[in-house]
């Protein structure tokens, strides 16, 4: 699928998703803060699949991509930087005072 190859190759080029401190994104760019800002290839982040422009501004990394992609791009990214599953619940069984 092409939006899961564009949310990879956007991985790789910030230097994978321990290196991510927040993203956001409005209509139509995509704004990423990371933890160490030197492991970007400015040539690199600019031939992303579907990617219409790069730069950086006020600490953030910006990638236009454009109107109506970016939602889809978050949901991918969202799963694929999900930290830790949430655990399991535990179902315990309900007893009433009868059964007890």
């Amino acid at each position: 699928m092409k939006h899961e190859k564009t949310v990879k190759e956007l991985l790789e080029v910030l230097g994978g998703k321990d290196n991510i401190s927040n993203y956001e994104h409005c209509a139509t760019r995509l704004r990423v803060v990371l933890k160490d800002d030197d492991v970007v290839d400015k040539e690199e982040a600019e031939n992303i699949t579907e990617n219409k422009g790069y730069f950086y501004s006020t600490g953030q990394h910006q990638f236009v991509f454009g109107t109506g992609l970016l939602t889809k791009y978050t949901l991918i990214l969202n799963k694929k930087c999900q930290e830790v599953p949430l655990p399991t619940p535990i179902h315990r069984s309900k007893k009433t005072l009868m059964q007890i």
